[in-house]
């Protein structure tokens, strides 16, 4: 059984803003900034590629680490998010990966990354990167005019400025074949030499694609101190969970709405969560919720309009910008040879796995996440043109009347022998919309499935309570999509969950398959969780590459106390002696 209520779990809710103006939650002894540092796998990137990357937490105190969610923002050139991800803090660490949209134009872009609690202490408490995006598919000269490799304002090249923990590495040889396995070891000690169990990231790149001095590589390694709080003091609590922070207005006046009656609906998987707002204020906390969710919110007291307008306030909109290079990023030979390298990639891609895709299936089973009173296959009525001709000739009793142009549609309810007091809702792909007009003309030829939704129990039971005035018709259509006359952007957006935890693997071809792709990644190997023992030591393996070339290994690490170090080894692999 489905009950309104569930689908994610509710923790919280407050009828209040969740930035605290003026609160003291947390005591002046308390507000140090958590020391954030980011490690990234490359030091540029093309299109269509994964940025992988951890998150460092460098606070000597750990009770200074008061923030469960960190956010990491990629900006265009004009300071613009692109995207966003909302990581889980576990201890001292977080990781993540953005896939780089295909389309996105080259230039420099940015990653900040800051907690809500460092948006107190201003610029410096938050973390900046910028390097470059290059698009393989856009023609340009090799050099540029203005592709200069001098520094924005406000920044400097950096990258870890001061080292507590020795990180040695080792690999078991110097020279690799292609296709054996590389194992590293690992030992961290600290200033005295006293093993330390750490907690480190490693990544492996062909350093003869893949060089620290293309772009700016400009890492920003701040730290915040005590007392260094904006001149309005403490505004922006620490955050334990995701919220969804909004408010909610009227559409026609633009005043908060005050309203028992609120549900949000999350389109995904068909869940709602009732709530009430007091002028407008809409906060609700979830403690799991993964990946981004499409929702709507609604207002269902019949004396307000049910379709409200709605402002969802972000973080990310209180983050400061660091200075973002406007110019193109000079294409270097070695860049020149990493592009083509791309494009050569994408294309084997094409060749190599375009034969090993699996047919889909002739017929499809349909599902209902709803348990509904009466279902029907539109495949049994095609004789019928519309929605309208469905809903009046098969129904067995329905009012349809038609007032200023537009038609408005009564159910029937069986049990009470009484026709419902409004329209109902019609849900169109788990989309949920009042727009009769819109609905009833709807083809049936396009139509997989109807639902029905009628009886008390049924509705209180998977929707909101105050459904049983209006009843709910399910669409289900043949593509899956929802209509784009039918989404309102007054209150349906997307919503960003934690970001869902995504592993490094090796895209290798399907067994058995007689398709061999060469392997020539830039990107050998990216590990975010390698956890050191006692002794301060940690083995690992990774298969080597088609390349022959030289292989960079960086690990970079922390340890419980935020003590910071890093190395780098390579090694090489080369075609075997015949």
């Amino acid at each position: 059984m489905r009950n309104f209520g569930t689908g994610f779990l509710l923790i919280v809710l407050h009828l209040v803003c969740p930035y605290s103006w003026g609160q003291t939650a947390a005591t002046s002894s308390e507000a140090v900034a958590e020391q954030l540092y980011v490690h990234f796998d490359k030091s540029f990137y093309t299109t269509g590629e994964t940025i992988w990357y951890k998150v460092y937490l460098l606070n000597p105190n750990t009770a200074a680490l008061q923030s469960e969610i960190i956010y990491v923002d990629l900006l265009n050139k004009k300071g613009e998010m692109v995207m966003q991800q909302k990581l889980k803090r576990v201890q001292r660490t977080a990781s993540g990966s953005l896939v780089i949209p295909f389309d996105l134009a080259e230039g420099y872009y940015q990653l900040r990354c800051y907690t809500q609690w460092n948006l107190n202490f201003g610029k410096e408490a938050v973390f900046y990167s910028n390097f470059p995006i290059y698009n393989a598919w856009e023609e340009r000269d090799g050099h540029s005019a203005g592709s200069e490799t001098r520094l924005p304002e406000d920044t400097a090249v950096t990258g870890l400025q001061k080292q507590d923990l020795s990180i040695t590495l080792k690999t078991d040889k110097d020279t690799y074949l292609i296709g054996e396995k590389v194992t590293l070891l690992i030992e961290v000690t600290d200033a005295s030499h006293h093993p330390v169990a750490a907690n480190l990231s490693v990544s492996v790149v062909d350093s003869e694609l893949v060089q620290d001095n293309i772009g700016l590589n400009n890492k920003v390694w701040n730290y915040a101190s005590v007392g260094h709080l904006s001149s309005q003091g403490i505004e922006f609590e620490p955050e334990k969970t995701v919220s969804l922070n909004g408010k909610i207005l009227d559409p026609a006046t633009s005043e908060p709405v005050t309203s028992q009656f609120i549900s949000v609906h999350f389109i995904d998987d068909q869940s709602f969560i009732n709530t009430a707002v007091s002028k407008g204020q809409l906060h609700l906390d979830f403690p799991d919720l993964y990946s981004p969710q499409i929702i709507q919110i609604h207002n269902h007291n019949p004396f307000q309009e049910a379709v409200p307008a709605v402002e969802i306030q972000s973080v990310s909109s209180f983050a400061p910008v660091a200075d973002i290079p406007e110019w193109l990023p000079e294409r270097t030979p070695v860049v020149q040879q990493y592009l083509e390298m791309s494009r050569l990639r994408r294309k084997l891609d094409e060749i190599f796995y375009a034969s090993e895709a699996k047919p889909l299936p002739e017929t499809k089973e349909v599902i209902s996440l709803f348990n509904p009173d009466k279902s029907y296959l539109m495949k049994d009525y095609q004789l019928l043109k519309t929605v309208e001709e469905f809903v009046e000739q098969v129904f067995t009793k329905v009012r349809i009347s038609e007032k200023t142009g537009k038609k408005t549609v009564r159910l029937f309810n069986p049990l009470t022998q009484k026709f419902m007091e409004d329209s109902p809702w019609y849900m169109v792909n788990g989309y949920l919309t009042q727009q009769e007009d819109a609905i009833l003309a709807m083809p049936v030829k396009d139509l997989e499935k109807l639902d029905l939704f009628l009886y008390r129990n049924t509705i209180i039971t998977q929707f909101p309570q105050l459904m049983i005035r209006n009843g709910i018709i399910a669409i289900t259509t043949k593509d899956g999509k929802i209509p784009q006359e039918l989404i309102s952007d007054h209150n349906s957006f997307t919503f960003q969950g934690f970001a869902a935890p995504k592993d490094f693997t090796v895209p290798v071809a399907p067994e058995n398959s007689a398709n061999k792709m060469p392997d020539f990644r830039p990107l050998i190997y990216w590990n975010p969780e390698i956890v050191t023992n006692e002794s301060g030591k940690a083995s690992l393996s990774f298969p080597t590459s088609k390349a022959i070339s030289r292989f960079r290994i960086q690990v970079e690490g922390i340890s419980s106390e935020g003590k910071m170090g890093a190395n780098t080894i390579t090694y090489e692999v080369q075609f075997p002696e015949n």
